[in-house]
């Protein structure tokens, strides 16, 4: 993913409840998370 874009690609293609795994670059280390998507908070 290279910007926000990209993201709202992504994101568009699930819904809530599924389960997507989040890739992270940190101080020179890969970090993997399973990640449950939830629905917006309504306002």
């Amino acid at each position: 993913m290279v910007d926000e874009d990209d993201y709202a690609t992504i994101m568009e293609q699930h819904q809530p409840g599924d389960v997507v795994r989040v890739r992270t670059l940190r101080d020179d280390r890969f970090l993997e998370y399973d990640i449950e998507l939830q629905a917006p908070i309504s306002r």
